[in-house]
């Protein structure tokens, strides 16, 4: 015969149910990781000290600049002014996507989002703008599939990056006898080629990374280098490279030997780059 503790249900049982406790939400740690999300920032975005010195950037360009809602009747018109300004405050192309959602409206704005991974600056937008307006000649129709276009859209997101990080990190070039040309040169060739950037482009790019006399004789010499990028590299590096480097080199070569510690691969590789000096490619 049971006894009557194991015909008595459960205490929990017994408890109202006001003291129940109801499991406890992922609210918090959702919301937390949402705000943590939110709060990493594109690489391309313009990073603000303050939000007054954002107010101030954003009123300088509402003060300068007109802004555009799609209307084809003022396309031409803000084109040329909003460009002549950005020329003429040399903004670089980090900051073009953020004036760009500034100065667009209504249906404007609506096609600059629809393309957003399309557009790198503000010359992009024009582009595709006058396509839009087809005042230029229709761009080529292409049939993609979903993966071409995921792959396509993959393939901006690593040459912007690229690309911000070519104008934010290197080091511009002033002609200073500290400055090794061909590393220089060297150094944004890669970047150049990583990102698959055509030539055009890279004549764009070139004057934000030049400083001083050296962007004064870009722009006084650019229309002799042809849109050729070869023709640019030797140009410059007769210009700018530092006329004892052949001598150096060659006195350090006349006196190179290889250390009892130094293997032969290694000695090999330093006495070709002593001749790359004396023969730059």
């Amino acid at each position: 015969m049971a006894s009557d503790d194991d015909e008595r249900p459960p205490k929990e049982l017994l408890q109202p149910l006001t003291q129940l406790q109801a499991p406890q939400s992922n609210l918090a740690s959702s919301t937390m990781i949402i705000q943590t999300a939110s709060t990493i920032k594109k690489p391309y975005q313009i990073t603000f000290s303050s939000r007054d010195e954002e107010i101030k950037y954003t009123q300088k360009l509402l003060d300068n600049c007109t802004l555009y809602n799609g209307d084809p009747d003022n396309l031409m018109s803000w084109l040329r002014d909003t460009g002549a300004f950005i020329v003429k405050e040399r903004y670089p192309e980090t900051n073009h996507p953020f004036i760009i959602r500034h100065l667009l409206t209504d249906d404007a704005l609506d096609y600059y989002l629809a393309h957003e991974d399309m557009i790198f600056n503000f010359y992009d937008l024009r582009k595709l703008l006058l396509h839009k307006q087809n005042v230029l000649a229709p761009l080529p129709m292409t049939t993609y599939t979903f993966a071409q276009s995921l792959e396509d859209l993959t393939q901006n997101d690593i040459r912007k990056t690229i690309i911000e990080d070519l104008q934010r990190s290197t080091t511009k070039f002033t002609g200073e006898h500290r400055q090794d040309v061909l590393k220089w040169l060297k150094t944004i060739e890669i970047k150049f080629e990583t990102a698959d950037i055509p030539t055009v482009k890279k004549f764009d790019l070139i004057p934000q990374l030049l400083d001083k006399g050296v962007l004064d004789w870009f722009q006084d010499n650019k229309t002799n280098f042809n849109n050729s990028w070869s023709v640019f590299v030797d140009h410059f590096k007769k210009t700018f490279d530092s006329p004892n480097r052949a001598r150096i080199a060659m006195q350090k070569l006349n006196s190179c030997a290889q250390s009892p510690n130094q293997d032969v691969r290694s000695f090999c590789s330093e006495i070709r780059n002593y001749f790359r000096k004396l023969t730059p490619i």
